[in-house]
């Protein structure tokens, strides 16, 4: 009786003392992309015998495999538990693959229901393999052209772990990335593409020595929580949303050398667990940080250091950051344009005095529902400032905010937007600013 049996083998090889490597080992690693249309005859005895065509990464091999009665220990299936048929099908392909001229031979256990046997018919099944004398491969190296695509394969067969070799490049915790330059989009996730939601697995190892884009890289990997702290950094110019939408995240990320990095835009922007130590980063070249940390609601890390000397752009980079409340005044801020949003929904109370904001243009909602915040900024020159609207409102759900700073000398006379400027401040009983061009 001929049946059809679809194996899909993934295994790895046995070196000469015995020692299984089952595919874990990518310098000893042959892949076997696919076997179908198995024809499988099963006698009466139990005995199977089947011909099928091998396609490796060292060439095409015919392999007649024969099942015979012997019973061996090494389990060598894997398969979906909800599949009924899979623990007679387990004992029936329990096997040891052993290279011989002209073939291999399979050991079977024999089923033991024979006429159940028969009615398997096209299992998706994982099968861990042996056999000597099969030559070692070296993983290709992964290019900018072949990248995504290999991580859409390895997720496709483990979209958790990627802990399946796939042809030509291996297991992808020991991927030879030394080429790849581009690690722009490279798991990120979106409704209606989820590949890499649950993807948590091991890419420490990763030689990211040569990449210079990692925007967008883990966006929507929401599950995303693994050691990536020993990469080296040193020739990205881009991390902008490179955590955007990482719930789980919240991983050391110290070691990292972002002194070439140009934009940090909603980098940790929801990312939800986020809290880590970024002290030590040079952030000199950075020219934008909107929205860096938006809705990062756990993060309240260490940044003090920080010298974003270059950067314009400030808008929203703690809004919705609930907890941070950092002292980020030695700040230089010198270059800033945009400050709107900066503070908004956030505990922050730290002294700001000696920021040079006299290149500000934006202020609009920077101070927005702090209900905390009241420190002095009468040192502050914001006579090229453009926008004031709600700068200091805090309206939301009812509360009113505690600032009562004097703020007369500031020189308002380019402001056109001041609507709400100060809403919700009962205790704000120090003199505001004089606004001549609009309303607050």
């Amino acid at each position: 009786m001929v049946k059809y049996i679809n194996f899909k083998v993934v295994g790895g090889v046995e070196d000469g003392a015995g020692t299984l490597n089952p595919g874990v080992n990518g310098n000893n690693l042959l892949l076997i992309e696919r076997i179908i249309d198995v024809d499988v005859e099963i006698a009466t005895d139990g005995t199977m015998q089947a011909i099928f065509n091998l396609t490796s990464e060292s060439g095409v091999t015919t392999c007649n495999v024969i099942c015979s009665t012997s019973k061996n220990d090494i389990p060598s299936i894997s398969a979906p538990i909800s599949l009924n048929y899979i623990d007679k099908l387990k004992e029936a392909i329990n096997r040891t693959i052993t290279c011989k001229p002209g073939g291999k031979q399979v050991d079977c256990i024999p089923p033991q229901d024979t006429a159940s046997s028969t009615a398997f018919y096209n299992p998706e099944l994982q099968v861990y393999w042996r056999g000597f004398n099969i030559p070692a491969i070296t993983p290709t190296p992964l290019t900018d052209a072949t990248f995504k695509q290999a991580i859409r394969d390895a997720l496709a067969l483990d979209p958790v772990n990627a802990s399946q070799p796939i042809p030509t490049y291996g297991l992808m915790a020991n991927w030879d990335t030394s080429q790849v330059t581009n690690m722009q989009t490279a798991f990120y996730t979106t409704p209606n593409d989820p590949f890499a939601k649950q993807f948590n697995g091991d890419i420490s190892n990763w030689d990211t020595s040569n990449v210079t884009n990692m925007g967008q890289m883990f966006q929507g990997a929401t599950n995303f929580n693994s050691s990536i702290d020993s990469w080296d950094t040193g020739n990205v110019t881009t991390m902008q949303t490179m955590f955007q939408d990482c719930y789980n995240f919240n991983q050391p990320l110290d070691n990292w050398d972002v002194s070439n990095v140009t934009t940090m835009s909603n980098m940790f922007s929801f990312a939800l667990a986020f809290n880590q130590n970024l002290n030590s980063w040079d952030v000199s070249s950075v020219n934008a940080f909107v929205y860096t940390f938006t809705n990062a609601n756990s993060f309240n890390g260490n940044i003090t250091n920080w010298n974003p000397s270059s950067a314009t752009q400030f808008t929203g980079m703690f809004d919705g950051c609930d907890i941070f409340n950092q002292p980020i005044g030695n700040w230089d801020v010198s270059n800033g344009f945009n400050f709107d949003n900066m503070f908004n929904g956030t505990v922050f109370n730290q002294p700001l005095n000696n920021w040079d904001v006299s290149g500000a243009d934006n202020m609009f909602n920077m101070f927005r529902n702090c209900f905390d915040f009241n420190q002095p900024l009468d040192n502050w020159d914001v006579s090229n400032v453009t926008r004031m609207d709600s700068m200091f409102e805090c309206g939301t759900g009812g509360n009113n905010g505690v600032y009562n700073q004097d703020l007369s000398s500031w020189s308002v006379a380019n402001v056109t937007l001041c609507g709400d400027f100060s809403g919700s401040q009962p205790n704000w009983t120090q003199p505001q600013p004089n606004f001549t061009a609009c309303t607050p």
